[in-house]
Order: structure tokens, then sequence, then C-alpha cells
């Protein structure tokens, strides 16, 4: 008689050592990423009541409850339009 437990058994050890491994590399990783993500100060782009800072076609854009809200139910946008920083920013999350 042939016992599938034991058959199965070294795709299992495997299965639990490959998962283990790949837990324990996450954690370092995290453990070495989260500490440079906060390295730096944090910088707001948007101060939620004005464009002070952005360029665009301002025309087809407001701000209503702090968020930039994009045309509206009236007339149609012609086409794409985009705001954008005038200021290049690095380490954006």
């Amino acid at each position: 008689m042939i016992c599938l437990k034991n058959i199965f058994s070294p795709l299992r050890t495997a299965a639990v050592t490959t998962v283990g491994m790949q837990r324990f590399l996450f954690a370092i990783m995290l453990a070495v990423t989260v500490p440079a993500v906060h390295a730096e100060k944090s910088v707001r782009i948007f101060d939620g009541k004005t464009f002070n800072g952005w360029e665009g076609n301002l025309k087809y854009f407001r701000i209503e409850q702090g968020a930039v809200v994009a045309g509206n139910l009236k007339t149609k946008i012609p086409n794409n339009e985009f705001l954008c920083t005038k200021k290049t920013y690095k380490n954006f999350i």
C-alpha cells in the first residue's frame, strides 16, 4: 500500500520553505525601504484652495471642497486638458 501523505511530503515541505523564504525576503525589503521612504520631509504640492504652483488651461478646472475638479455638466471639453506643477519633484509617492 502506498501512502499519499509520504509522496506529497517533499512537495509540502518545499512549499512551506518557499512561502517562509518569501515572507523573510519581504520583511527584509520592507525594513530596508521604509526608513528610506520617510527620510525626506514631505512637501504638499496642492493647498486645496488655489492653483498656485500649477499651470494648464484653468478655464476647465475648478477647486471644490479642497479637490481639483475638471469640466462641468453644461459644456463639453473640446480636447484633453492637463494640470502640471511648475516645479519638478522627486521621490513622488
